[in-house]
């Protein structure tokens, strides 16, 4: 698929825009590849406003003031955490995307309120006939997408109840975040490079 071709796509399938407070500005759809794989988790994101922050955080490591500054090399760890955590796939394999069932809605998610206790954010999620089902995550851009029983959708959620420091309360059952692939999407013109200094005529 094309930039233009997964933009009409996005479009034409009503999926929402996750907007920038939530960590990530994006789209999450489920993907089917060329090959017939299928990667039920997808954030389709710009790849402008990664490539700023990244070009950012590489010039606070040079500068001393970056996440691995009490590293010897705090580059190379920076380099190094980026690609073991990265879950990618490029845009040309996708064959066609879809609404994805594990991405909760931002009319749920903007109800959440803080963290739990330190890095672990904890939420209910209630029906109309009282089912409660509790999720949890680390950070609050790991809630971009979280797993689901079989038999409930997201949109069966009428009430979002967060959870406070002290007992749990009853559920039937607790979901986590989960697992997804990022996809950039590179709409920018093409830039032109400077060969003056080639002394090519």
């Amino acid at each position: 698929m094309t930039p233009d071709d997964i933009f009409a796509a996005l479009a034409q399938s009503g999926i929402e825009e996750t907007p920038p407070e939530f960590g990530f500005q994006g789209y999450r759809c489920s993907a089917w590849l060329k090959d017939g794989t299928y990667l039920p988790s997808v954030l389709m994101q710009r790849i402008g406003a990664y490539a700023d922050r990244r070009r950012e955080m590489i010039d606070e490591e040079i500068h001393g003031k970056g996440a691995h500054q009490f590293f010897s090399d705090p580059l190379r760890e920076h380099v190094k955490s980026d690609l073991t955590w990265a879950n990618r796939v490029a845009l040309f394999h996708i064959e066609r995307i879809e609404p994805c069932r594990f991405a909760i809605p931002m009319s749920l998610l903007r109800q959440v309120r803080g963290e739990t206790a330190m890095s672990l954010w904890l939420f209910i999620l209630e029906t109309v006939d009282g089912r409660r089902f509790g999720f949890q995550g680390s950070t609050l851009p790991t809630l971009m997408f979280l797993d689901l029983p079989e038999d409930i959708e997201f949109g069966a959620f009428v009430k979002v109840r967060n959870v406070g420091k002290g007992k749990l309360p009853r559920v039937e059952r607790w979901c986590r975040e989960r697992l997804f692939f990022e996809c950039f999407i590179d709409d920018e013109p093409p830039s032109k490079a400077d060969l003056s200094s080639l002394g090519l005529e």
